[in-house]
């Protein structure tokens, strides 16, 4: 267990991060709300968030 409730969701992140993507490639991601609001704000912030958010 994780003393900052903000680390599972990083770790998350982290992976999603981790996966090449092409700007043709598609990544289907299914989570539920409680690591929605996380992942969207780390994934805004991410330099490859041109090719993840359209």
């Amino acid at each position: 267990m994780y003393s900052d409730p903000i680390i599972p969701h990083f770790l998350i992140y982290c992976n999603l991060y981790r996966i090449r993507m092409t700007k043709d490639g598609r990544v289907f991601i299914l989570m539920g709300r409680a690591h929605t609001v996380f992942l969207r704000e780390f994934i805004k912030r991410s330099p490859k968030s041109k090719w993840w958010i359209r």
